[in-house]
């Protein structure tokens, strides 16, 4: 904005002053030749007694007495053809003047121009010619126009001067906007701008502090809403824990703990994600390979005492995805928690994470169960399970691989198992 702010006053300012230079510098060209004339025809004038009334001797004399200016000549025609003082051809012009065309001024094929005056004689007509060159007509214009071009330049200068001057009091404020706007998407909520410029920029300041506030206070109570729903839903779900352990001692109490335990890690999931500051969820960034490194580690201790051999090849280059990384942990644990839960001990499982050509990362987990249930083909849909489970896992999956612009899926593993391919969109710092 500032450089166009510049620029329209420079060809604004341009314009004014080549409408003003040019005509004054052609008015002053204009009262230059004026002046030679007007010049030369007093010098010609002069002359008219002396050459009325004098021999060719104190014409001569009177000639070379004059004071001329540079450039400008004097001559005098006699009846006889004789020309006095400057040398001269005997043109058409006075030629003319001799045969009565009076007094005149002529224009010269050199640029220059001539003053005639006949005076007459007994012995017939005597001319006087005064002759200004070019140069003589156009005297003082150069400096005069040199002396316009530096004055319309000093102002042209100081007009843009001016005018940045403006355009920085105009864009400071904007650009202070710029760099707030800038901290609050990077999750900075407690950045705020300081009202400053013109009106109608002071307002759009005010503005964005009062929507930089209201967005502060609505994600607080959201987090609070959220965290506090969590924390009622646990009322129930200890009662309902409660009852299951009063039942007898069957399959049906298992599934009930079992599905108890799932609801539980959901709510702890829930109240994890609500406590989190928004600023983390605003900046997300993590490291796959180092998450899944402790992740591994994690369920290793367990998968160690069920007998069950982990193979890993996670890349050593750097694989940073715009996710928190609870969330991907949280995505993980899903998957490797189905592992445990649907599969017998001793089943092995593997993770690996590689980065690809076309900027995404792929993990693939995979088992060595006995493969797929008869719905496989539903399972990546929203909302839909197998073996008795409530889904909740492969939605965990579907939602974190999507939120960054990824994909999931579950198929069968070359071992006859179940694979789970996750891709996200890599980013770059």
């Amino acid at each position: 904005m500032r450089r166009r702010i510049v620029l329209l006053v420079a060809a604004t300012t341009s314009i004014v002053l080549l409408a003003f230079t040019l005509p004054l510098i052609i008015l002053i060209n204009d009262l230059a030749q004026s002046s030679a004339v007007e010049r030369a025809t007093t010098i010609a004038q002069s002359l008219v007694p002396v050459v009325s009334n004098s021999g060719t001797d104190q014409i001569d004399l009177a000639i070379t007495s004059l004071a001329k200016p540079e450039g400008t000549t004097v001559s005098v025609v006699l009846p006889t053809q004789q020309v006095l003082g400057n040398p001269r051809a005997i043109d058409q012009a006075i030629k003319d003047t001799v045969a009565g065309a009076g007094a005149s001024t002529q224009d010269r094929a050199d640029g220059g121009r001539t003053v005639l005056i006949p005076v007459y004689v007994n012995s017939g007509v005597r001319v006087i010619a005064v002759d200004i060159s070019a140069d003589a007509l156009s005297e003082g214009l150069v400096r005069a126009s040199v002396v316009i071009a530096a004055l319309a330049l000093a102002l042209f200068v100081a007009s843009l001067l001016v005018a940045d001057r403006i355009a920085r009091t105009m864009t400071r404020p904007l650009n202070e906007l710029a760099r707030t706007a800038e901290a609050l998407a990077t999750g900075n909520l407690d950045a705020r701008v300081e009202p400053a410029g013109p009106d109608e920029v002071l307002n759009v300041g005010t503005a964005m502090n009062a929507l930089a506030q209201r967005i502060g206070e609505l994600l607080v109570a959201e987090r609070e809403a959220l965290a506090d729903l969590s924390h009622r839903l646990r009322t129930p779900l200890t009662a309902l824990r409660l009852d299951t352990e009063a039942l007898a001692a069957s399959s049906e109490r298992d599934r009930i703990e079992s599905d108890l335990d799932l609801m539980e890690r959901s709510l702890d999931d829930v109240i994890r994600t609500a406590a989190r500051p928004a600023q983390d969820k605003l900046v997300a960034r993590c490291d796959v390979g180092k998450v899944l490194l402790e992740r591994v580690q994690f369920w290793s201790v367990l998968a160690e005492d069920q007998g069950r051999q982990v193979r890993t090849d996670i890349s050593s280059k750097s694989m940073r995805i715009g996710l928190d990384a609870d969330d991907l942990a949280a995505c993980v644990d899903a998957a490797l928690g189905n592992i445990f839960a649907h599969t017998d001990e001793g089943v092995g499982f593997s993770v690996s994470a590689q980065p690809w050509i076309n900027d995404t990362i792929h993990i693939v987990i995979e088992d060595q169960g006995r493969g797929l249930p008869s719905n496989a083909n539903r399972l990546s849909q929203r909302g839909v399970s197998g073996s008795g489970s409530t889904g909740l896992g492969m939605d965990i999956m579907r939602r974190t691989a999507e939120s960054t612009g990824g994909h999931f899926e579950v198929a069968e593993s070359p071992t006859g198992g179940v694979r789970i391919n996750l891709s996200f969109a890599m980013v770059k710092n």
